[in-house]
């Protein structure tokens, strides 16, 4: 999801925009008539634009890295001593979620490993 949130994000917040418009131009014209404003829509919209707060905030794009060497460890933990769960040779392009110490957590084929950072080229 995270991925998928990353590269079409924006539409998604477009699309939630517009009932939070909405929504604060109805209460915005109630309040210019003076009618009584329920206090349960009240308390919606303001979960509604809490929880919008929040998913605009998300970090921003996930980072992208080149693997450099010819044979990389894809680890399952930030560890020398952790077991290789796979190899992947140079070129090959990773989605970099974070990092720990002198490893970067990536993704990689719907499976999160760590590479070390000096074996990425970080776009």
């Amino acid at each position: 999801f995270y991925l998928f949130y990353k590269k079409y994000g924006i539409y998604l917040l477009l699309f939630l925009f517009i009932p939070a418009g909405y929504a604060f131009g109805v209460l915005i014209v109630k309040m210019l008539r003076k009618e009584s404003i329920p206090t349960r829509q009240k308390w919606v919209l303001f979960v509604y634009l809490t929880g919008l707060l929040l998913f605009v905030n998300l970090p921003e794009r996930v980072k992208s890295g080149i693997i450099s060497q010819e044979r990389v460890l894809l680890r399952t933990d930030p560890s020398a001593a952790a077991p290789a769960a796979e190899i992947i040779g140079r070129g090959h392009k990773v989605n970099i979620i974070g990092s720990q110490d002198i490893y970067l957590r990536v993704f990689w084929h719907n499976e999160l490993y760590y590479v070390r950072r000096d074996n990425v080229w970080i776009i």
